[in-house]
């Protein structure tokens, strides 16, 4: 039975085919006034195509470690953006709480160790909207753990519904939405379909 995958020659003219398919369109002009999910899906392809690029360089130099963790990357920004795009304007939010959240666990860990002092990640006013916008109390302990204090359960982690899902769960729905709108994507379900191609150590959190 002949391999069902391309070589790796074949790979790497595809992956540079598709960059240089971004890269002429580049730069390109926003307008005062447009959606905000112009500008910020034009940012998650050059960002995409970046990594493409990297990936390419590390082809080359037999880097392979370095190259999986580049593709575990690529495919989350992938399927976030997929994701994302079956409808921009509900989704976003999901997205930015998502982005506020890693931001108030990397604030909240910082400060366990002394950091919190001189040059927070972030302000107390943007410490005090995120906990807002992602529906946590009000306490100054580390976001990532859970405890109780006077017998009442204070929320340590955010509601579900203002951040995104977990990588897969948004692989098997964007599979579902583009592979009946898009020419050339596979069925629904296909082992080459967004939840098929899942690389090892991608998070279902």
């Amino acid at each position: 039975m002949d391999d069902p995958f391309p070589s790796v020659e074949d790979m790497a003219a595809a992956d540079a085919a598709l960059v240089n398919v971004v890269r002429r369109q580049l730069p390109i002009r926003v307008y005062g006034g447009e959606r905000w999910w112009t500008l910020y899906r034009t940012a998650a392809l050059v960002r995409m195509t970046d990594t493409v690029e990297s990936l390419l360089d590390l082809m080359g130099l037999d880097r392979d470690l370095d190259g999986q963790t580049l593709v575990r990357s690529l495919y989350e920004q992938v399927v976030t953006f997929a994701w994302i795009a079956i409808d921009p304007d509900r989704r976003e939010w999901r997205w930015v709480g998502d982005g506020r959240w890693e931001l108030l666990k990397l604030h909240n860990d910082a400060a366990r160790f002394g950091e919190s002092h001189g040059d927070p990640v972030l302000s107390d006013e943007e410490v005090a909207e995120s906990k807002q916008s992602l529906g946590l109390s009000d306490e100054p302990a580390s976001a990532t753990e859970d405890c109780e204090s006077g017998g009442r359960r204070r929320r340590r982690q955010p509601e579900a519904a203002r951040i995104l899902p977990p990588v897969t769960e948004m692989a098997e729905q964007a599979d579902e939405h583009w592979s009946v709108r898009v020419r050339g994507l596979h069925p629904a379900g296909h082992p080459l379909g967004f939840p098929g191609l899942v690389p090892p150590g991608v998070s279902s959190r």
